[in-house]
């Protein structure tokens, strides 16, 4: 499908989730830069913010993980990413109110996610 329509933005958004989750962040950047070439969506910038962030790429991770939570204010996955960024940074105390702000958010418990912290 790739090879076919190369500008095709789920097609490459899948395949960088997808290499996200193996651990081959070189392949999972250029699949969601692509992907976000051709549509910008939260969930590309979340990926992209969480494979910049396993890079050690904090400052380009926390530009990713801001443009997903303006787009999309209620992904909770792009505040936790955000959060994340903010710890890796150093920056505990913004940190921790990203975190207090998903908690708030996910008071239904729709989402799922691991990365919260007391």
């Amino acid at each position: 499908m790739i090879q076919y329509h190369a500008g095709h933005a789920r097609a490459h958004a899948v395949l960088g989730s997808l290499r996200l989750s193996q651990k081959r962040y070189e392949e999972a950047e250029i699949h969601l830069t692509a992907s976000l070439a051709a549509q910008v969506t939260a969930g590309a910038l979340n990926d992209l913010a969480e494979t910049y962030r396993q890079l050690g790429k904090l400052p380009e991770a926390e530009k990713q993980a801001r443009a997903a939570v303006r787009l999309e204010p209620s992904f909770l996955p792009a505040w936790d990413s955000l959060g994340c960024v903010l710890r890796d940074s150093g920056r505990h105390s913004e940190a921790e109110a990203v975190f207090a702000c998903v908690k708030r958010l996910n008071l239904a418990g729709h989402w799922q996610i691991d990365n919260l912290h007391p």
